[in-house]
């Protein structure tokens, strides 16, 4: 037998915070990453907001200090 419910349920798109997180707020979060450099490539693929935090200049500015890499912006 099915159980009714008893109060509405509403889906909210979107309702996640990690989802309404500042742009400053996910670089830092990723920056916990930097040990595994092939997690970088993943996080733009979570959400658009992941995309555009992930494609900031300054993040992977930093990210390629941190694994000693060439500046791409001085090549």
């Amino acid at each position: 037998m099915i159980s009714k419910v008893s109060k509405p349920v509403y889906i909210v798109e979107n309702s996640s915070i990690v989802i309404t997180l500042p742009q400053e707020i996910l670089c830092e979060i990723f920056n916990y990453l930097r040990e595994h450099p092939v997690h970088f490539t993943r996080v733009a693929q979570v959400c658009r907001a992941w995309n555009f935090a992930a494609d900031n200049h300054l993040f992977w500015r930093q990210l390629t200090k941190t694994l000693q890499l060439p500046d791409p912006c001085a090549i």
